[in-house]
């Protein structure tokens, strides 16, 4: 179980404590007695079939008609909180020029010894299955958004707790024989020539996708098994899944607003076999969100960093463990393994719990 999470001491007016409260009940008083003085009134049942439903859906549907005062009270509660305090609803931390960050990146897990024990033995049982058919692994391990961008975290800042983190678990990665090359280093660097995060999404950007294809590059080599190139398309308006935490309504100009992506997309073929060859992509993508959203493209820097084609068996949200268990138990991996098995885990589902499904190893 989650505990509260480590946020600075601020001392706030009496008058502002008082005014958003009293605002909203005021507001909230206001509306339900103008929505219990349009309650709507019982359909007629010689109209309507009482058996058949058709009662309880013309009821439903005015009624339906008379309760957007909820919706009307949340986004001026969200106007209150982030106009005065620049705060969001549970889920979002609001940093310096409208940098938003997940909460999870700043939580506190009691169970985090316990969990980080259990990752590395998922993950080195996966080394050991995937050696067993002469199969290589290296694990992506992304650092936090917040550790990338400390800088803007603003009143904020990373919880004790959290601060070795993410070097702790590659340290012990590596000390037991797992591939996990540094992402933090170059991400940093990287952040000179532009947005390696999302500023209000929990995502990487395209360009922070190319940055660690890149960096997985300059560990492994090229594999010059195929010509593929990577350019800069069009660029896209992009809604970040962190703006769905500060709710303002037809305020929404007031807050961070939609983002510009800057897409890019990757074209190439994979050098031609024999006539008779078994079709085998040399090298599998594993992972999260990160791996599975076309917008990022990460695939497609992989494909232009190593020169080879790329199966992406990445899952949209399932966390890091569960892609793997289903990857690992599918038909492709058993008939057709790959040379190299790639595995993108985001640093702060270290400390999550997760079932582990062992009939997925099996």
């Amino acid at each position: 179980m989650q505990q509260s999470l480590a946020l600075p001491q601020t001392r706030r007016l009496n008058l502002l404590r008082i005014l958003p409260i009293s605002s909203f009940l005021l507001i909230l008083v206001l509306g339900s007695i103008s929505l219990l003085s349009h309650f709507p009134a019982l359909p007629d049942l010689q109209n309507h079939d009482l058996v058949k439903g058709s009662w309880a859906a013309a009821f439903e549907a005015d009624l339906n008609k008379q309760i957007g005062f909820r919706q009307f009270a949340i986004d001026t509660w969200g106007v209150l909180e982030y106009g005065l305090f620049k705060d969001g609803r549970s889920g979002v931390l609001v940093g310096k020029d409208n940098w938003l960050f997940s909460d999870e990146e700043f939580s506190f897990y009691p169970a985090e010894a316990a969990e980080t024990q259990i990752k590395l033995e998922y993950i080195n049982q996966v080394k050991a299955e995937l050696a067993a058919k002469g199969i290589d692994l290296v694990v992506l391990l992304l650092p936090a958004k917040a550790r990338v961008y400390e800088e803007n975290l603003g009143r904020y800042h990373l919880p004790d707790y959290t601060v070795n983190r993410y070097d702790n678990f590659r340290q012990a990665l590596l000390a037991s024989g797992v591939s996990a090359p540094d992402l933090l280093t170059p991400m940093l660097e990287a952040k000179t020539g532009g947005k390696v995060f999302m500023q209000t999404d929990t995502h990487w950007t395209p360009y922070g996708a190319r940055v660690v294809a890149g960096a997985l590059a300059n560990e492994l080599g090229s594999f010059n098994l195929a010509s593929f190139s990577s350019q800069l398309a069009s660029k896209e308006t992009y809604t970040g899944d962190l703006l769905n935490f500060i709710p303002l309504g037809n305020f929404k100009a007031m807050g961070p607003g939609d983002e510009q992506v800057q897409l890019e997309s990757t074209e190439g073929q994979v050098a031609s076999g024999g006539l008779f060859d078994t079709v085998s992509v040399p090298v599998t993508l594993v992972g999260t969100s990160y791996s599975a959203i076309d917008t990022w493209n990460f695939e497609g820097a992989l494909k232009t960093a190593l020169q080879t084609d790329v199966l992406n068996a990445a899952l949209e949200g399932k966390g890091p463990i569960q892609p793997m268990q289903t990857y690992l138990a599918d038909e492709a991996f058993l008939q057709s393994p790959p040379e190299l098995v790639i595995w993108e885990f985001p640093e702060r589902f270290i400390p999550v719990a997760y079932e582990m499904d062992s009939s997925a190893d099996e």
